[in-house]
């Protein structure tokens, strides 16, 4: 459908041509537009495509690595209109579903045809002809210098970034992507694997000197609140763990416990016959205060007499509660968070008549 130079009033003299905009046919009008971008250390590129029912759409395409591969994409739909701005001129707004509606920035055109214009921070300009809608060819990452890999006893095998590489060490690259971690692994017959992570900048170079070691050790861990734990990517199980006749050696642990919102990941080095031994504690505390004063247990555990102050783990506890000399309590329930006093200040009568009265514990 052609243009009218109704369309251009649109965009800056007045209301009156929004009727003659929507008789118009918006895909010749406005079109697909494209854009391309570096946003926190990744890659982004996609497209806004508008349509003649007045909707829209951006799909986002980006690179967290830099390797010109897609890691995750985004979606966003929604509608537009032509609405007045606050210093009169006409704009397109632009309502996405969910998120902050909007005019578009900086509007140039080219003859009749909107050209260019800035949206979400995006810089987008008019697709031509068969243009990728997902341009990567533009992301070069930078490069990082020489990188020698050397190993005491040589002749291991090297994997990076879960890729086998050729020979044995003494192995020398050119080069490895910048700015990025990447993960070695180094294997050899009759030794334990060595996992190394390393970071370089552009133009960085680095030697990297590994003593690969024998036997086997002992992993234990104790956390409160408990948590799942992963050795090198395998579920080892749940907190308190002990096992033994782990290979000596480097190994990267991951714990996790994603209904209190931990999750870390760090390195460990594990010599012969070594004990690693290790409590990791996510604390809070409690302020606890009730108008008879009472003895405070949890699981049978004796915590005080209230007013209570105590650190506890965080997460959901069960707290009974036992005046002096009197052998039934009641129950109240705590949600402790990370670095965080919580205030609990009851009245003993008060507290829920359903929750059950137990024994005070011997």
């Amino acid at each position: 459908m052609k243009i009218s130079t109704a369309l251009i009033v649109v965009f800056s003299l007045s209301l009156a041509a929004t009727a003659a905009v929507a008789s118009l046919s918006i895909e010749d009008a406005l079109g697909t537009f494209i854009f391309t971008q570096l946003k926190d250390g990744e890659y982004w590129c996609g497209f806004l495509e508008f349509d003649a029912a007045h909707g829209f759409v951006m799909v986002v395409h980006i690179d967290e690595n830099m390797d010109q591969i897609e890691d995750r994409y985004l979606v966003v739909r929604g509608t537009y209109e032509v609405r007045a701005r606050e210093s009169g001129e006409l704009g397109l707004y632009l309502m996405p579903q969910g998120g902050e509606p909007g005019f578009l920035r900086h509007m140039d055109f080219s003859g009749m045809h909107l050209s260019t214009f800035v949206w979400q921070g995006f810089d987008f300009r008019r697709r031509r002809g068969q243009e990728p809608l997902f341009d990567l060819s533009g992301n070069q990452p930078g490069l990082s210098g020489v990188v020698e890999i050397h190993t005491e006893p040589p002749g291991a095998t090297v994997i990076l970034d879960g890729r086998r590489l050729p020979g044995a060490t003494p192995i020398i690259l050119d080069s490895v992507t910048a700015g990025i971690e990447h993960m070695l692994r180094i294997e050899q017959v009759e030794f334990q694997p060595h996992i190394e992570r390393f970071t370089l900048n552009e133009d960085e170079g680095r030697r990297i000197e590994i003593e690969l070691i024998t036997g086997s050790a002992t992993f234990a861990l104790k956390t409160e609140p408990v948590v799942k734990v992963w050795m090198d990517e395998s579920y080892l199980g749940f907190t308190p763990l002990w096992h033994e006749g782990v290979p000596a050696g480097s190994h990267r642990i991951e714990i996790r416990n994603g209904a209190l919102g931990i999750e870390q990941t760090f390195d460990i080095i594990l010599e012969e016959g070594q004990v690693w031994k290790k409590i990791m504690r996510w604390l809070g505390s409690i302020q606890l205060a009730c108008d008879t004063e009472c003895m405070v247990y949890e699981d049978d555990k004796l915590l005080g007499s209230t007013p209570l102050d105590i650190e506890l783990p965080i997460g959901v506890h069960r707290l009974d509660l036992f005046p002096l000399g009197a052998k039934k309590g009641r129950r109240v329930f705590v949600r402790i968070e990370l670095d965080q006093a919580t205030q609990l200040n009851v009245i003993y009568d008060e507290l829920k008549k359903d929750a059950p009265e137990i024994k005070i514990p011997e």
